[in-house]
């Protein structure tokens, strides 16, 4: 999805393939004054213009007051959104945005943004991933929200409108929880933590951690952890006498 929100009424207008359960098609989302403050989504001809109306919002929307578009506004320059739920699936998504200005005045007219649906399939591939019998996988952003895992355990609580991401330190997966509490001890702040091997005992077990850091030019984005049983082919065959488990650690 690609769109555009105004500063001066909050006014929407996106293009892209539609999502939760309306098919995989090309539609257009608007919203403005004459949709009553609500989403209208709209056909595609074949033209690509507007054709008719599909659906509706539920409830009315202001996309000023949404997570990407205040991310874009208080940096003044293009930027990585914080991981949040999309207003409409409730699916983490992450977006780039990017605000726009008067050449003149210099006031801000509005913020164009992208959008990256973080779905089932990525914790489908966290799940995939050969990192042992008892390994599990997860990503966490800078503020600690548990983005997706390949664990049975959600990383959501709350439902409908009430629902929201679950933090990593809260998480039912006991591993999960020690590993985020560890690194936040250790660093003092997600934002801080550095690429390294740790060897650590949690709870009475010795666990092994990798730490990865992803970024880019725009902002860090966020956190993927991962924690298996130890095998040797990793560490060597001493590591299989005493350690436990194996947690590999992304940053993004």
């Amino acid at each position: 999805m690609i769109y555009c929100a105004t500063e001066a009424d909050g006014a929407f207008l996106g293009v892209g393939r539609s999502r939760g359960g309306i098919g995989d098609t090309l539609q257009i989302q608007a919203k403005n004054s004459s949709t009553n403050s609500y989403l209208f989504y709209y056909e595609v001809d074949g033209a690509g213009g507007q054709s008719f109306l599909r659906s509706r919002g539920t409830k009315p929307y202001d996309p000023r007051q949404r997570p990407w578009y205040e991310a874009a506004k208080a940096s003044g320059e293009s930027v990585w959104s914080d991981v949040y739920l999309d207003f409409d699936t409730l699916l983490p998504v992450i977006t780039a945005n990017t605000p726009v200005y008067d050449n003149d005045t210099g006031n801000l007219l509005g913020v164009c943004a992208t959008d990256i649906i973080l779905s089932e399939e990525l914790n489908q591939f966290l799940r995939g991933l050969e990192i042992g019998q008892s390994g599990i996988a997860f990503i966490i952003e800078p503020s600690g929200l548990l983005i997706a895992s390949s664990t049975p355990e959600p990383i959501t609580s709350g439902s409908d409108e009430e629902t929201q991401l679950l933090a990593a330190s809260d998480s039912e997966n006991s591993v999960i929880r020690e590993v985020t509490h560890h690194l936040m001890e250790r660093w003092g702040r997600l934002e801080r933590v550095e690429s390294s091997r740790l060897n650590v005992v949690l709870n009475g077990d010795r666990q092994f951690l990798e730490v990865l850091r992803f970024s880019d030019r725009y902002s860090w984005l966020g956190l993927d952890c991962r924690a298996r049983r130890a095998r040797g082919r990793f560490y060597g065959a001493d590591s299989q006498k005493h350690a436990n488990h194996l947690a590999l650690l992304d940053l993004w």
